[in-house]
């Protein structure tokens, strides 16, 4: 796994409170949308290992997460950049994913929270 680069950013967020998220790098592209049906059967393979590997270790750490499946080799322009029809399946799952809905979820209950903070700032600086 290189070190484990693709996991200390996601330690580091989890240990600090913050909602967990892979970024699109190139070091962590394991749970993005990436065309196998391009790589060779050993490339394949490997690839298959890491991503299941980070997957298994967002799932023992409790983090929630959302891993693509493999569209068809038709939907992507090359090997990590679906095309459109490809990144609509993509919405369509990760809508419905249950990861997706408890993100959502947090999200409107933090900004909550900033405003409610913005509003006591406001308050504050008016006295």
């Amino acid at each position: 796994m290189g070190g484990g680069h693709a996991l200390v950013p996601v330690a580091v967020l989890q240990e600090n409170g913050e909602v967990a998220a892979i970024p699109e790098e190139p070091s962590v592209r394991g749970l993005g949308p990436f065309n196998t049906h391009a790589l060779t059967g050993d490339s394949r393979t490997r690839y298959q290992v890491l991503a299941t590997t980070m997957e298994r270790w967002l799932e023992k750490e409790k983090i929630p997460h959302y891993a693509p499946r493999l569209l068809p080799s038709d939907m992507y322009a090359d090997l990590s950049h679906p095309l459109g029809d490809g990144y609509r399946e993509i919405a369509r799952e990760l809508f419905g994913s249950p990861s997706f809905q408890v993100w959502m979820k947090s999200w409107g209950s933090k900004a909550d929270q900033v405003r409610r903070r913005e509003r006591s700032t406001r308050t504050e600086q008016e006295r």
